[in-house]
């Protein structure tokens, strides 16, 4: 029948949350602040939009999705800044946030368009890599990133609008998951297990 839901899936919600707020850090901007103040304004949008549609104010149940991917958008990008402290990791050079391309297909009448998170450039080679930010519930696998459409596609469309020197993708990937402190065992010390999704900074911390 072609029902939509009144109010989008809450994992686009996180991931345009982070998009949002990695491309103000490029900019030179707070990125924890960034993903605050759109995440507020998005929630207050998605509560005026189900009001127009529905007649109605949203229920707690509704928007607590909201409310919990917002929670775990702000550790994501709060650990993100205080853990690399720059939008690139270092030796890369960031070129151009968030920009559209489009490319003809040749032998076709068709166009392939695409958006790129970032243009970048390897400072040691001087080569340029499409920078692709993605969240994810579990480590993707290496070997599939290496072999997705949605890459190759991205490299070949670089390719078409910078030239030869596009070579690669930087992947920049951000788990959906706040960091845990350490489990404390019963000798009193505090597991090192590898597995225990802790940060050097949160280890630290629990210690103090």
């Amino acid at each position: 029948m072609g029902i939509e839901p009144v109010t989008r899936p809450g994992f686009f919600f996180l991931g345009s949350g982070i998009h949002h707020a990695l491309q103000c850090f490029a900019l030179g901007q707070d990125p924890v602040q960034a993903f605050q103040d759109w995440t507020t304004q998005a929630i207050t949008d998605i509560y005026t939009s189900y009001r127009d549609r529905v007649g109605a104010d949203p229920s707690q149940e509704e928007l607590e999705v909201y409310i919990a991917n917002f929670a775990i958008g702000m550790g994501m990008i709060e650990h993100y800044r205080d853990y690399w402290g720059s939008p690139v990791p270092e030796g890369w050079e960031y070129l151009e946030p968030e920009l559209q391309v489009v490319a003809q297909i040749p032998n076709s009448p068709h166009e392939l368009e695409g958006t790129f998170d970032g243009l970048v450039r390897r400072i040691s080679t001087g080569k340029l890599y499409v920078l692709e930010h993605k969240t994810y519930a579990q480590q993707p696998n290496i070997e599939h990133l290496e072999r997705a459409d949605q890459f190759l596609g991205y490299i070949w469309l670089a390719q078409q609008a910078f030239g030869s020197d596009v070579v690669g993708i930087l992947y920049d990937g951000l788990l959906k998951k706040l960091p845990q402190p350490p489990r404390q065992l019963q000798s009193g010390r505090f597991s090192v297990a590898k597995n225990s999704g802790t940060t050097a900074t949160l280890f630290r911390r629990t210690l103090e």
